[in-house]
């Protein structure tokens, strides 16, 4: 042992070696100063511990690597000062050798600093002597040169050459105390390794003797031991040929002969040979003995089992209860064991739980814990009857503080005694979680029902005026107009429906985010569909000379189950797009029918829409981003083209309501492909559906859209208009007395009913909002009242979010439209609800006034 820690002290003394050699050679400052940290962590390892000599040495060494890393560090720091004052020194020079007759002779006569100061290392200039000698000797040489120039100098030249020359001689006078410096730290760095080698060298002398000692003392142990080892085999072999001869003379006759036979027979008796015959045997005792002999190793081997199995289920006892004791305290929340009215073991969980020092405490009291003895006294036959018992609690810290906790309480034998061992789960960050999320709930339910209430207000407030801006200008255009007062009002009303657009659009997208938006469930056909956004979108491809293609597949006339106006809106805002982003060529249409997928309902029927366009294409980067809300391909202060970058996003939303999915394929100055899936139920009366030819078709489409054609049934109709806003009042009627109606106007929903008091009506369109008594209280009151309980009511409103119509409804109206007023659907309500005029009257004759 003593050499193998000579040859670690070896090792050790050659790493501080090396270190020592890193920390006067390298050249960098980190890696000295890790050689010198290094240094210092291998002097205080405890291979020196068992001789403090060598710990003393190693200390030693590293105090000198610390000296010695000093003095590089010292070195590199004068070095660098060396080389500024050189630059000064240089600078004062040029300055100089501009300002006299001579400036290429001045540089050459300075030429000799040059080479000193910035070839190589300063430190090398002030160490060699001879070098050093000739730089001074050259510096003095210039000055006095610089001296006799400025003594014969004109006098406004002679102080600037007096300054240049006292700055000089102050610069080399520094440049030489620095360089007087490096020598010094260079022979105090030179010192220290001298000593760093001196001791490592002793220190070497004094493992090698030592190593030397350590194997002489081995060698002479050895020695002495076989001399010992010799004389006692020498005794043994004596003995044994002692015993051995007594063996034969003695122990074998009387002793061991016998014995053999008495084990000989009782291999007999053990084989079945039961009439053999033992030999006599003289010596009775020694047969009692050979008999008591077994018997006692039969009992001896019986006990030595059984304390086996003790040991070892000792040892798995001991075993379990470490495990046990482990997982006791090393859960992070908390363990008690009750027994009785005592507390009589807490895991560390709960102390740090309860914010305990310590189980001294708490141990033998239920008081700590703000418990009262009876409680668990309860709880005991309970959860020995059920086998856990689970119940909040609120326990008391350490500091007083009520900690709210889960607690499951489990039956437990302790020291044969019926115990509960209670499993507690701190709940305060759980509380706090639940606090803040109710809160967070309550504020979001707020924020959402704000959002609702100003969307709403916001809706309503927009669209009373646009209602106004787009009937006034339909109205303007049926009077006698100009060419350019007609193109004025054909572009305020593109503007007007473009904005109404954009509206549409973020209420949609209110919607969606609400999870508030519903698909309805109608009829239509395929073919309806495709007429109408081509129709649509037709005036806007015919503007830019654009070709607007449509390829109606077969069975486009197949009634279908699903929402007609959203599959419209898709398919309007993909078309849309694709004519305003294609400056030149087509734009087509088509649909084509789908086998159902794997996730897909198998009892849809499955299309497949496409757009394709000839336009500008997009990037990958553009791709990526289009059905992401508010962006738009094109987000730059120059772009060419508007628009809110929702009707994607919204589009998106609606296919995936539909159970589809849509995508894009485009490049660059190549056009765009947007495609999308959807699925739709089949009406049930479609075998029964009349199968009308084209001419057929194309009357009902015509009455259907036709604001003319649908008031034919109902001239002279009258209608009660409940409408606060004069000039929608204005719009309302004279839309309405234009198509032969008889318009009757109240202010709001009290002088609505005071005039249906008074005359007869055949409808009543009834504004929303509305001062006094709004459109909602009006239809309550008139649905209370017999008398009108067959008059149709309907909602011209601006209110247009998701549910208005709901409300309309549910207040006893018969329909609900929206503003701004869409003539078709205006003439389509009217059509629905009143009755024809050879039908009997909807309205009870008005009661006379008192």
């Amino acid at each position: 042992p003593e050499f193998v820690e000579n040859q670690k002290t070896l090792l050790n003394i050659e790493n501080l070696r090396r270190l020592t050699e890193i920390a006067y050679i390298s050249n960098d400052r980190l890696t000295r100063r890790d050689a010198r940290i290094s240094a210092r962590a291998l002097a205080a390892e405890s291979i020196f511990a068992s001789d403090n000599t060598f710990r003393a040495d190693a200390l030693k060494i590293s105090g000198e690597i610390t000296n010695l890393v000093r003095a590089r560090d010292n070195i590199e720091n004068l070095e660098k000062r060396m080389i500024e004052t050189a630059a000064q020194y240089l600078a004062a020079l040029e300055q100089l050798a501009a300002s006299v007759a001579d400036p290429e002779g001045a540089r050459r006569m300075f030429g000799l600093f040059f080479n000193h100061s910035l070839s190589g290392r300063p430190a090398a200039l002030a160490l060699d002597e001879e070098k050093f000698s000739e730089f001074r000797q050259a510096h003095l040489e210039t000055l006095g040169e610089l001296r006799r120039r400025a003594a014969g100098a004109p006098p406004s030249e002679d102080d600037e050459l007096n300054g240049f020359l006292r700055t000089l001689e102050t610069s080399f006078e520094f440049y030489a105390e620095q360089a007087a410096e490096i020598k010094l730290e260079q022979a105090r760095a030179k010192e220290s390794w001298s000593d760093i080698d001196m001791t490592l060298k002793v220190m070497r002398e004094r493992v090698r003797l030592g190593s030397e000692h350590s194997i002489n003392s081995a060698l002479t142990s050895i020695k002495e031991a076989a001399g010992v080892t010799a004389l006692t085999t020498y005794c043994i072999f004596g003995l044994m040929t002692a015993a051995i001869l007594i063996y034969f003379f003695v122990v074998h006759i009387y002793i061991t002969k016998p014995l053999r036979w008495t084990s000989n027979k009782l291999k007999q008796i053990q084989a079945g040979q039961l009439h053999s015959k033992l030999p006599p045997i003289h010596i009775a005792e020694i047969a009692t003995i050979a008999a008591l002999l077994d018997r006692f190793t039969d009992q001896l081997a019986a006990l030595y089992q059984q304390a086996n199995q003790l040991e070892e289920e000792s040892a798995r006892k001991n075993e379990l209860e470490e495990i046990m004791r482990a997982v006791f305290n090393a859960s992070l929340d908390g363990y008690i064991v009750w027994s009785g009215d005592r507390v009589e073991q807490v895991s560390s969980g709960a102390l740090n739980l309860l914010g305990l020092a310590g189980d001294g405490e708490v141990i033998g009291d239920y008081a700590p814990f703000g418990l009262a003895n009876d409680h668990l006294a309860e709880v005991l036959p309970r959860a020995l009857a059920e086998g856990r018992v689970r119940e909040e609690l609120t326990l008391v810290a350490g500091t007083g503080e009520p900690v709210p906790c889960e607690v499951t309480h489990l039956p437990l034998a302790f020291r044969e005694e019926a115990s509960l061992l209670s499993y507690i789960r701190d709940l305060r960050v759980q509380k706090k979680n639940e606090a803040a999320l109710r809160e967070a709930k309550e504020q979001a339910e707020a924020g959402g029902r704000a959002k609702s209430e100003f969307l709403a207000n916001m809706s309503h407030e927009i669209r009373t005026p646009m209602n106004a801006v787009l009937g006034l200008t339909r109205l303007l255009q049926d009077t006698r107009l100009d060419d350019q007062q007609s193109e004025y009002l054909a572009r305020v009303e593109d503007s007007a429906e473009g904005l109404l657009r954009i509206i549409n659009d973020i209420l949609d997208f209110s919607k969606i985010e609400a999870g508030r938006l519903e698909m309805e469930e109608t009829g239509f056909t395929l073919e309806e569909i495709l007429e109408s956004v081509v129709n649509f979108n037709s005036h806007a491809a015919g503007q830019k000379g654009l070709k607007l293609a449509m390829a109606v597949p077969p069975g486009a006339d197949m009634v279908l189950n699903g929402d007609p106006v959203r599959l419209k809106q898709i398919l309007n805002n993909l078309v849309s797009n694709a004519v305003k982003f294609t400056p030149a060529g087509s734009v087509s249409i088509s649909v084509s029918a789908l086998s159902p997928a794997e996730n897909q309902a198998a009892d849809l029927a499955w299309f497949q829409f496409s757009v394709r366009d000839t336009g500008i294409g997009l990037t990958p980067e553009q791709r990526d981003k289009l059905f992401s809300a508010f962006t738009q391909a094109d987000a730059s202060t120059t772009r060419k083209y508007g628009g809110t970058g929702l009707g994607l996003t919204i589009s998106k939303r609606l296919v995936e309501m539909m159970g589809g999915r849509i995508w894009c394929e485009s490049r660059p100055n190549e056009g765009s492909l947007f495609a999308f899936t959807a699925g739709f139920g089949l009406a049930q009366a479609q075998a029964q559906a009349p199968n009308l030819d084209g001419k057929a078709k194309a009357a009902s489409r015509a009455v259907k859209g036709d604001p003319a054609a649908l008031a034919d049934n109902i001239k002279g109709a009258r209608i009660l208009l409940a409408e606060d806003n004069e000039v929608n009042q204005l719009v309302a009627r004279k839309i309405m007395e234009k198509a032969g109606l008889v318009v009757k106007i109240a202010n709001n929903g009290l002088e609505a009913l005071a005039m249906l008091e008074d005359e007869p009506f055949d409808m009543v369109l009834m504004d929303i909002q509305m001062p006094e008594l709004d459109g909602l209280g009006a239809a309550r009151r008139l649905r209370a009242d017999p008398r009108f309980a067959n008059l149709p009511v309907v909602a011209m409103t601006a209110h247009a979010m998701s549910g208005d119509r709901e409300l309309s409804l549910a207040a006893g109206m018969n329909d609900h439209i929206t503003k701004p007023i869409d003539l078709p659907e205006l003439f389509e309500a009217l059509a629905r609800w009143i009755p024809p005029k050879n039908a009997a009257p909807s309205v009870s004759p008005p009661r006379l006034k008192a």
